[in-house]
Order: C-alpha cells, then structure tokens, then sequence
C-alpha cells in the first residue's frame, strides 16, 4: 500500500515475484524526502529502470522527490497535469518537465515543450479545474510583475525575476503599470514610445499612471507614454 514506507528486504522480496515491465513504488501518503527516496532506491535489488514512482505533495516535495527518483535512473514517473490528485495531489507534469529540462544532463522527454503550458491550460478547462494564481508555472499570478523595482528590470533584463522564458513553453508574461510604477520602468516606457525620457516627461507619465483606474498591461503603457509631451 506505501511502498516507500515499506522494509526494502520486503519490498525485494515482492519484486522478486513480479512479473512486469515495471513495478511502481508509490509513497502513498507523501511523507518522503529526497534523501529517503535515494536511500531506498540505493537498498533496491533490481535494475531501477524497470521501478516507477508514484509521489503525494503532502509536503510539498512531490517534484523534488520525482526529480530525485529520475536522477538514480528509475524507468517511469507518474505525473499529473498541475499535480492535480487526492489531497495535496501527485507530482505536477509541468513542474517536473520544466524543471528537469534545466538539468545540465537532462534526458529528453518527447514533450512538445512549446506547446506545454498551453495544452494543461486547456486541460484543466475541460475538467473545471481552479488553479491559485500562486501555482507554480500554472498560476496566473506568477510571470505578472508589478512593482516598480520588479517591471524596471524586467523591461531590460527579464531573466532578473524569472527562471525561465515563458514562451519557450507556450506561456507568457504579463507586465502591469500603475501607481506602483517607478522613475526607471517609466522611463523604459518612454524609450519604447521613442520619446526622450526627460525628467519632466518620467513625472508627467507617473502622474498619469498614478490617474489611472486600473493597472495597465504592456502595449497599454506604453501607448500612454506616447502621449506624453
């Protein structure tokens, strides 16, 4: 029933009497880290690629653990699209495919990284999943920048606040501008609109987006600061 909660000289044993391609060992009730997912696969007497896991996010650890798992070289991984299961739900596909693609020896999947995030996007509608903003790569909230500090930079470098590039998997970040907005995203603004980013014109357009009654995306911001004299 939980296998990595299972003696290994029993887990062994089971094994041994398997006839299968692969046998999955599930921690059924996410209570593993890392390090006990790599001393019980180290305590295996059998070629991990023919062993699968099967990870709960109880602690929050289902992808480092998979990760973990798929570093000693196990055959297969369960996933699901934004981790959605029982409870705390299973190893998010996203969060795993993602995250072992920055891996210097990572070994390639055969996912459609381009068209990742918005296939699970279109998954999640047709089952009415809700995802909270603050969910990893899914979330809505988490490539939105608003702070003065965070859109200045992101607007020159964006690899500042961001671990990846969104759209090198079908996603994309959204900039906001508002009253929230500093001298130096502002005049970022200008540059874009092609005007001098005096210090007359960086009040007038902080003026204008402290006036405004709703945040501003990117081309809206900067269609405002054209307007600026």
């Amino acid at each position: 029933m939980d296998g990595f909660r299972t003696e290994t000289g029993f887990l062994n044993e089971i094994i041994s009497r398997v006839n299968a391609d692969y046998v999955t060992i599930a921690d059924t009730v996410g209570s593993q880290t890392p390090r006990m997912v790599e001393e019980t696969l180290t305590d295996l007497a059998t070629d991990l690629s023919q062993i699968g896991v099967h990870f709960h996010d109880d602690l929050g650890l289902a992808t480092a653990n998979a990760l973990a798992a798929s570093n000693y070289g196990v055959g297969k991984i369960d996933v699901s699209v934004a981790g959605v299961g029982e409870r705390a739900g299973n190893t998010a596909l996203e969060e795993f495919v993602i995250a072992q693609s920055r891996e210097a020896d990572f070994t390639a999947l055969g996912v459609d990284e381009g068209q990742l995030i918005p296939a699970l996007e279109s998954i999640l509608d047709i089952l009415d999943e809700d995802i909270a903003p603050q969910k990893p790569i899914l979330g809505k909230g988490v490539f939105e920048h608003e702070s003065g500090l965070h859109t200045a930079a992101m607007l020159d470098t964006p690899a500042t606040f961001e671990p990846f590039d969104p759209a090198d998997f079908g996603g994309q970040r959204h900039l906001l501008f508002g009253p929230s907005t500093g001298t130096g995203a502002a005049k970022k603004l200008l540059e874009r609109a092609n005007l001098d980013p005096t210090d007359n014109r960086i009040e007038l357009l902080l003026s204008e987006l402290e006036n405004q009654n709703k945040d501003l995306h990117l081309k809206e911001a900067v269609a405002l600061a054209k307007d600026v004299r």
